[in-house]
């Protein structure tokens, strides 16, 4: 916890298990540790579960240029940017995270295909719950991305699909 750059980093690392670790963050006005977790750099076949990863500087839990892993039920909430990040990856199965009150997203993929997002709770996040940008071919299924309800709603959107997002099916 609270480390510079991140609480765990997987750097061109395959077939790794990542169960019940917390990678959190300072909860002040500068926090410190810059990723929960990080997979970077063609680390694939990876298994989290039931991870936290809060309040950190960028994001909860980042998979960048990685592909065929499985997030199952981690808990990525109060970070400053997104709770979970999926850029330039493939395959990936996101299923029963948590991914609340962040300050852009709960769940951003950036121009990620074929990636399989079910049963995710990302609500309460400033911009949206669940974006989706240059991102084709992914099934998101049974998700929840509500916004805060009464006078003062946060979240602008629930689930949001910007430019260049093709072929994708929403359902449930």
């Amino acid at each position: 916890n609270n480390n510079r750059y991140a609480g765990i980093e997987l750097n061109n690392s395959d077939r790794n298990l990542l169960a019940f670790n917390s990678a959190n963050g300072t909860s002040g006005a500068d926090p410190n540790q810059q990723f929960g977790i990080y997979l970077a750099s063609g680390s694939d076949d990876n298994n989290l579960f039931g991870n936290n990863a809060w309040y950190n500087n960028i994001t909860g839990i980042t998979v960048d240029n990685s592909n065929h892993n499985n997030l199952t039920q981690n808990f990525a909430n109060n970070n400053a940017v997104n709770g979970i990040n999926v850029t330039s990856a493939t395959w990936n199965n996101l299923t029963g995270n948590v991914a609340l009150n962040n300050g852009n997203t709960g769940i951003y993929l950036g121009s990620a295909t074929d990636n399989n997002l079910t049963g995710n709770f990302a609500d309460n996040n400033r911009y949206a719950g669940i974006v989706l940008n240059n991102s084709d071919r992914n099934i998101l299924a049974f998700n929840s991305a509500n916004g805060t309800s009464g006078a003062d709603p946060n979240q602008q959107f629930g689930i949001y699909l910007g430019s260049g997002s093709d072929d994708n099916n929403l359902f449930g």
